[in-house]
């Protein structure tokens, strides 16, 4: 949901669309994390290298169910917001 290579650790800021499509179509979102792309593809390399990466998939939630935990001043904001702290609790606990 970014939209980008990250120069940090952190999580970037996500981008609308996820929010926008998941209040039109209301369908399950999965979270997922993908652990080690920093190691397989380090800033500045054109290639990424083989190196064992981690997929943690999180329990599949409701746009509601983010649209109530998250912040925002629209719902589509309030749904990626939630969805971020979902990514970033799975990301915490590996």
């Amino acid at each position: 949901p970014e939209g980008a290579i990250s120069e940090t650790d952190q999580l970037g800021k996500f981008k609308p669309g996820l929010g926008i499509l998941s209040e039109k179509f209301v369908l399950p979102i999965v979270p997922v994390c993908i652990i080690g792309t920093r190691v397989a593809l380090p800033k500045g390399a054109k290639w990424p290298q083989f190196k064992r990466l981690t997929v943690v998939f999180g329990k599949p939630v409701t746009p509601k169910e983010l649209a109530n935990e998250g912040k925002g001043d629209t719902i589509p904001e309030k749904i990626v917001d939630g969805l971020k702290n979902r990514i970033s609790a799975l990301r915490l606990a590996n």
